[in-house]
């Protein structure tokens, strides 16, 4: 039995995992005609892969997956974006190949590739054709172009992708025309933008209300003493957050940078950590970059009062916070004193000063209203 998007997204609101949303209801209409074509496409193709019709067809055109045009969905933070598209997935039927990646994590692994196929004449064409035997349906989360390496091989990868059938539908907090916005070389990265908008529906999910800021502003970002109330708050914002997609939040570690770090829980871009997982081990500046490109919000429970004792974990927190502040990470945590009083040591004196008022600003409305940098 065939399952739409609107079918998953009406089960969510009768459990209480959403709230009914207009704007929402669009989107999701949007997506059933887009399921439906998928099947369609996908009937089409196996009819066409049938004994008579390979006798009587050219081997290029038996083969040749119909083009399904896929759906780019922009808007401010906190709307419902990815909770949208998570659903459309869901919705799929295992008989059609699809994949789901947050963006930065995808052109990571597409780098990897290109770097194993340096040797070979177009390869981002032999990639893309790899890839689309693999899946036809292609979900990215926060596309968002900051990177020159990325911005430079997009639009042939994307033209690869199209060429070979695959249906992209991807989340964004910017309209097509100002990716990479001001970027260098910005020219070589014009014709992606054409390809999004020839290839995709573009669609804006406007709505007056940011769930996310709601979220953040009831109940707080910095709980403190360390108790069972603190500790609530955090299980409890998670819960908000990522409402709509409890059935992925567990999660025990991540990878970050081939490395494993234990999580107490992820998903829909929310990741949480004890501060010993985030800041007693040894992690470095890059693997908070990383954490911060793919997660827009970062809980982290237990942070101690720290002192001469601990200064390399008081100095992987100041990393932490410079990293998150500067791509505008929304952070929740609960902590062992008020923020004034979380560093009692003599050596990173200044350097604490200066977290105080970031991480002071960065419970503020002014902060959390801006979109994640990733």
């Amino acid at each position: 039995m065939v399952t739409l998007p609107s079918g998953l997204y009406q089960q969510r609101l009768l459990t209480a995992q959403l709230r009914n949303d207009a704007g929402q209801l669009h989107i999701v209409d949007l997506f059933d005609q887009l399921h439906a074509r998928l099947l369609l496409a996908h009937d089409q193709h196996k009819n066409g892969r049938s004994i008579w019709a390979r006798l009587l067809t050219p081997w290029r055109a038996q083969t040749k997956y119909p083009a399904v045009r896929g759906l780019y969905l922009w808007g401010d933070v906190g709307r419902g974006k990815t909770l949208l598209m998570d659903i459309f997935y869901e919705s799929l039927p295992k008989h059609i190949p699809k994949e789901r990646q947050h963006f930065h994590h995808f052109m990571q692994m597409i780098h990897q590739q290109l770097h194993k196929h340096t040797q070979q004449q177009n390869p981002l064409v032999h990639i893309a054709r790899e890839l689309a035997q693999k899946f036809r349906v292609l979900c990215l989360d926060e596309f968002f172009v900051s990177d020159i390496g990325d911005a430079m091989i997009l639009a042939n990868l994307l033209e690869a992708f199209f060429d070979n059938g695959v249906c992209v539908i991807t989340t964004s907090n910017r309209i097509p025309d100002d990716l990479y916005k001001d970027g260098l070389q910005r020219a070589r990265f014009l014709p992606a933008i054409a390809l999004i908008k020839t290839h995709c529906h573009i669609v804006q999910l406007d709505h007056p209300i940011d769930y996310r800021l709601q979220t953040l502003q009831r109940d707080g970002t910095y709980h403190w003493p360390l108790n069972t109330a603190a500790e609530q708050h955090l299980s409890d914002a998670f819960m908000h957050l990522t409402e709509g997609h409890a059935t992925h939040a567990q999660a025990n570690h991540i990878q970050i940078n081939d490395r494993e770090i234990p999580t107490q829980a992820q998903a829909d871009g929310v990741v949480w950590f004890s501060f010993g997982a985030i800041c007693e081990a040894a992690r470095s500046q890059i693997d908070y970059i990383e954490i911060a490109r793919e997660y827009h919000t970062v809980l982290i429970s237990n942070i101690p009062i720290m002192d001469k004792f601990s200064e390399d974990a008081a100095r992987r927190f100041l990393n932490l916070l410079d990293v998150f502040y500067d791509h505008r990470v929304k952070l929740i945590v609960s902590a062992a004193a008020p923020v004034t009083d979380l560093y009692c040591g003599t050596r990173l004196s200044f350097e604490f000063d200066r977290a105080t008022s970031r991480l002071i600003e960065m419970q503020s409305e002014e902060y959390l209203r801006q979109s994640h940098q990733a």
